[in-house]
Formats: structure tokens, C-alpha cells, sequence
């Protein structure tokens, strides 16, 4: 498999995203439920982009980080329900 630079640098930006989500997963705040809704759905159309341009490496670190928010969202739905 020949990666190109750009598949690196997004992978490598989008890892370090998805790492930065874990203060807020770990943590009691929560961004608002259609904040992370938004976010997690924009980021998937993103995966499809870069699978469609062939740079895996980055669709998987994306998906990881809309993982990421999807977390983020299932929590802040927990939280709020009565």
C-alpha cells in the first residue's frame, strides 16, 4: 500500500482530535447533545470523502474521532434524561 502525505497528515491531525475528545468523554461537562450530533454526522461524511480518495489512514483516524463524539453524544442523552 502506497500512503501518500496527505493521507499521513490528516490521519495524524484527526489522532490527535479523537485524543483530545478524552478530557471531555473522561470528564463531567458535556458539549450540547446537537453539537456532538452535528459534529459526529460531518465527520462520517468526511470518511466517506477520504475512503472515496483512497487515504485510509486518515478515514480511520476520522472515524475514530466521530466515535469520539458519538460518545460524547450518547452521554450527554443519558445525562439529560429525566
Amino acid at each position: 500500500m502506497n500512503t501518500s502525505w496527505q493521507d499521513v497528515v490528516i490521519g495524524v491531525v484527526q489522532w490527535i482530535f479523537a485524543l483530545a475528545l478524552v478530557p471531555s468523554i473522561a470528564g463531567p461537562h458535556k458539549p450540547a447533545f446537537e453539537t456532538s450530533m452535528i459534529t459526529m454526522i460531518l465527520l462520517l461524511v468526511l470518511v466517506g470523502v477520504y475512503v472515496s480518495l483512497g487515504l485510509y489512514a486518515a478515514a480511520l483516524c476520522t472515524f475514530l474521532c466521530a466515535c469520539g463524539w458519538g460518545t460524547l453524544a450518547r452521554q450527554r442523552c443519558k445525562r439529560d434524561r429525566p
